[in-house]
């Protein structure tokens, strides 16, 4: 139960790029459908310093751990994007200049947050910061009724140089770092179970004060990522998970997991937002993001076929101009079955995607042009 919680923990943190100021941005950072990161897992290493002209050195970071996928998918409910990670998917979405995780799910649990938890906002900068309530209620194996109750809190409390296992070096680089405390229950599911309405929620408030100073063990989580300039995801991150007590704390769990500058390149595929930043790196005026005045869900001639689809599915498309597009396969509760991203020159194009080992039913092809979403609906055989 509790690996599970700090594994929703763990990857809660999607990101932003540094332009001209070092500070998280919506345009250079924020998730992509379609991308697929590869982390290595290794021992824990601590966020050992604060402030301003930081160095953290992981240079002597063993490599050749444990390999993690991190992918990026699409809620057809309401347009957000769904993290997939340890064989759990999370969901979150936007309002306004902040990102909020709106619950998770796996085999065994459903969990929805109540109030949806407040991850980072848009542009987020040294010394920012954001907090929120954390209210959550769900089910486990349909046995049990979980809640939670607690707070969080986010932080940008570090800039300076990033050294990765490799010795990879890295100048204008941020450390974020984000804490929840929050007690659990665990009861029989009733008859009576429910999910509490707005009119609770002042007296939850209540509760979540009372309750993180009077009970006798409260849980932490904390995690610390550490984001580069040109790079759309952190390269770094480390977790930890701990039961506070009024005398003492136990570790519970806590890692670390890293992406080398190649696996990062090679698996997000072409990013000529971060390229540009890469290129251009001491310009502090950023490019302006710029928008077609028609979209492409209106202009893009794209064909499918065939469809009902068993073995190979036929996918053609013309582009105007010269594009990024990435093309993905997905269930439809957002998990990646295939997924490929390149540069497009103007012309026309045809792939072939082999689905013959995709799950049977309603299947989404996603097509991502620079950073618009254009869908279609798959049945496969």
């Amino acid at each position: 139960m509790n690996f599970r919680n700090i594994l929703v923990f763990l990857f809660l943190l999607s990101s932003s790029i540094l332009s001209g100021q070092l500070c998280l941005t919506r345009q250079y950072n924020q998730p992509r459908v379609g991308d697929v990161l590869k982390w290595t897992r290794t021992t824990y290493q601590p966020a050992d310093s604060t402030g301003k002209d930081c160095v953290w050195d992981f240079s002597k970071v063993k490599a050749g751990g444990p390999v993690e996928s991190v992918s990026y998918g699409f809620d057809v409910r309401d347009g957000s994007i769904v993290k997939e990670a340890f064989s759990t998917r999370f969901y979150y979405h936007d309002e306004g200049d902040t990102v909020f995780l709106k619950g998770y799910e796996n085999e065994s649990s459903i969990v929805r947050h109540v109030f949806p938890r407040p991850l980072f906002c848009y542009p987020f900068a040294y010394g920012d910061s954001v907090s929120g309530y954390l209210y959550t209620r769900g089910k486990y194996c349909d046995r049990l009724s979980l809640e939670q109750l607690g707070t969080g809190h986010t932080v940008v409390d570090g800039e300076g140089i990033l050294i990765l296992p490799g010795k990879d070096t890295l100048r204008h680089v941020l450390q974020i770092t984000t804490t929840e405390r929050y007690v659990q229950d665990a009861t029989p599911i009733t008859a009576s179970y429910y999910l509490p309405d707005s009119l609770r929620i002042p007296h939850v408030k209540d509760s979540i004060a009372y309750r993180l100073v009077n009970d006798s063990s409260v849980i932490e989580l904390r995690v610390t990522s550490w984001y580069a300039r040109g790079y759309r995801y952190p390269l770094f991150e480390s977790y930890e998970n701990l039961i506070l007590t009024p005398d003492t704390s136990y570790v519970m769990n806590r890692f670390s997991l890293y992406c080398s500058l190649d696996s990062m390149e090679s698996y997000v595929g072409y990013d000529p937002e971060n390229e540009w930043l890469l290129a251009e790196g001491e310009d502090e005026n950023p490019r302006e993001e710029t928008k077609p005045e028609i979209s492409w869900k209106e202009r893009l001639e794209l064909k499918i076929y065939p469809n009902p689809v068993r073995d190979e599915l036929r996918v053609e498309y013309i582009l105007p101009e010269a594009v990024s597009v990435n093309l993905s396969v997905q269930d439809m509760t957002g998990r990646i079955l295939y997924s490929g991203g390149t540069h497009r020159e103007e012309g026309d194009y045809r792939k072939t995607i082999p689905v013959s080992g995709f799950p049977r039913g309603q299947l989404l092809l996603v097509m991502r042009i620079e950073n618009e979403i254009v869908t279609r609906i798959i049945i496969k055989e």
